[in-house]
């Protein structure tokens, strides 16, 4: 589960380390070729001062690498930790007593087993996403074009409907927290790929997210989106496992 999460961390680590890298060593370069071409620092022809002025250029990229590492690193890893750390713990920015944490990503990321994890770690209250009580799926699944905006519609609908319940409990102001397994905010993905394969027409599409919009209006955002990635190929490998273990 976590392996998704660590790549993506390397991922941007790596972009960030070798960027300003490049571009010390671009400076550097650039000062070197001025340093040679220059009729003041004549010196510079010499093998022993050419070597002292490289390896102070040296030091001086070393040190500057340093302290961008530094700063990544409290950027990346130490604030968001902290930040989490805080809202799980109930000890966020104010007086707040209960708090919201949502986990979203694709289809066999990982996200209920997450959501149980913590839940059961922090004693929170959980929302599991409600995957049966679609009076529409099996016809969805027979004529997708004809069905498909009904189908979104009470999808969303049971999002909605979930969402308002935990906001009613936060209203409450208990010490209780909530974690929800997919929310509300991800739904427009499915209607949005629908209209892109026509099966859901610019119409219907643009109903619904008239509705979307209208409902969002009314609703608590939470206090923190966990975001799980996983690639398409792990993530199909999971879900066959998935239908294996059910059947």
């Amino acid at each position: 589960m976590m392996e998704p999460l660590l790549a993506d961390l390397f991922q941007h680590i790596a972009y960030w380390f070798w960027f300003p890298l490049r571009v010390l060593a671009m400076v550097m370069m650039g000062i070197s070729d001025i340093a040679k071409k220059s009729l003041v620092v004549t010196a510079y022809n010499t093998v022993e001062n050419r070597a002292l002025i490289e390896t102070y250029f040296i030091v001086v990229v070393f040190l500057c690498l340093v302290s961008y590492m530094n700063w990544l690193f409290k950027i990346l890893i130490v604030k968001p930790s902290k930040k989490i750390y805080r809202i799980l713990k109930g000890n966020d920015i104010g007086e707040k007593k209960s708090f919201f944490v949502a986990i979203s990503g694709s289809i066999g990321v990982g996200k209920t087993t997450l959501c149980l994890e913590i839940g059961n770690l922090m004693k929170m209250q959980v929302y599991e996403e409600a995957v049966t009580g679609n009076k529409y799926l099996d016809d969805f699944y027979e004529n997708m074009k004809k069905y498909s905006f009904h189908t979104q519609v009470s999808f969303l609908n049971q999002r909605y409907q979930q969402h308002k319940i935990i906001d009613n409990e936060i209203k409450k102001e208990s010490k209780i927290g909530h974690i929800q397994d997919r929310t509300i905010y991800e739904d427009k993905i499915f209607a949005t790929i629908l209209n892109k394969d026509n099966l859901l027409d610019e119409r219907d599409y643009q109903t619904y997210l008239d509705l979307l919009g209208n409902m969002l209006i009314d609703l608590k955002m939470p206090d923190i989106i966990i975001y799980l990635k996983v690639s398409p190929e792990n993530s199909l490998t999971r879900i066959k496992t998935r239908y294996v273990l059910c059947y």
